[in-house]
């Protein structure tokens, strides 16, 4: 059994990586909110995870990013709240620190086929009866959303455009999102991109014209996939998925509401391919470790100049000073 340690959010020096890591080897480490969050937000789990926390507490009643990424990550292996850390962050590879370096990236192509039953303004179509949280739903219905019909104006009804953002979340290791399998310098760092439907429509069935986008990411069972649809610059549905967990095929992503609950008949249909690529690109924090190692460098070499040019100056003060007597 591993003792208990209970740390309040912000007192975690998640700069100190890899003391972190170790520290989180030999105690069950649990993160709390601080009190300050009286709006019921929640902390970005990501760095901490990264620490090897293995508890991090967050507001459930509140369906924000960080909410939304631990239910995703937390899917895995069928939704029973225990997911196994890498083995650096277990203490099975000693004193190795996660992520190590990868020589290959685990690339996932995505395919925008349609989007079908997306919510005209206003409405709303929570599916309460399905899914694991079914039985919830009747006892914290505000937290559902509930059932209302589109608004019935002229202008509520007018033709939308639908926007869809993939987005990659890593807990650590490179990731980016590219519009070419093989990212440029500069897609090198996105971590997002949008496709927008082909033509405007009703919302019921919308078209991309085959866009693909493509997700490349070192850690990908440690990589968390958003998808999210928008329209008139307003987010209204959305899922998650932890990007390893993914299959190969015609695959649909059932979209959720702002309240993370599902909604009825809303789905986004995509194809999707995987293979692996070669990685060609630094991640921030390599170019950090980088910059730090040539910084000892040019100080211990100034260091040597510095004791040089004293060694240097040396015989020509003793000369001088037998030169006064």
């Amino acid at each position: 059994q591993l003792p208990i340690s209970s740390i309040r959010e912000g007192t975690w020096d998640v700069s100190k990586l890899e003391q972190m890591q170790q520290s989180s080897k030999r105690l069950l480490c649990r993160v709390y909110p601080r009190g300050e969050r009286i709006f019921s937000d929640n902390m970005d789990p990501l760095p901490l995870w990264r620490c090897g926390v293995q508890q991090v507490a967050l507001n459930c009643q509140t369906n924000d990013l960080p909410l939304q990424l631990a239910h995703a990550l937390f899917e895995i292996g069928g939704g029973g709240g225990y997911v196994l850390k890498p083995a650096e962050l277990r203490g099975g590879s000693g004193d190795a620190r996660w992520p190590p370096r990868r020589e290959s990236l685990h690339r996932v192509a995505i395919q925008m086929l349609s989007l079908h039953a997306f919510p005209q303004q206003e409405e709303g179509r929570p599916a309460l009866f399905d899914g694991s949280g079914a039985s919830c739903h009747q006892f914290e219905s505000d937290l559902s959303g509930r059932r209302q019909g589109p608004q019935t104006s002229l202008r509520s009804v007018s033709k939308v455009r639908p926007c869809v953002e993939v987005e990659l979340h890593p807990i650590g290791g490179f990731a980016c999102v590219s519009s070419t399998p093989v990212p440029s310098a500069a897609e090198s760092s996105q971590r997002a991109a949008t496709v927008v439907a082909r033509l405007s429509g009703n919302g019921m069935n919308e078209t991309f014209d085959e866009t693909t986008l493509y997700c490349l990411a070192a850690e990908p069972r440690e990589t968390i996939l958003r998808v999210c649809v928008s329209s008139r610059g307003r987010q209204v549905a959305y899922e998650t998925a932890v990007l390893g967990a993914l299959r190969p095929g015609y695959r649909c992503f059932l979209l959720r509401s702002a309240f993370g609950t599902r909604i009825e008949n809303c789905h986004l249909f995509v194809h999707l391919t995987m293979d692996e690529t070669q990685h060609l690109w630094p991640n921030s924090e390599e170019v950090i470790d980088r910059l730090v190692t040539m910084q000892a460098r040019i100080d211990e070499q100034g260091m040597v100049i510095a004791q040089m040019k004293a060694d240097a100056a040396w015989p020509q003060q003793t000369r001088n000073r037998r030169c006064s007597m």
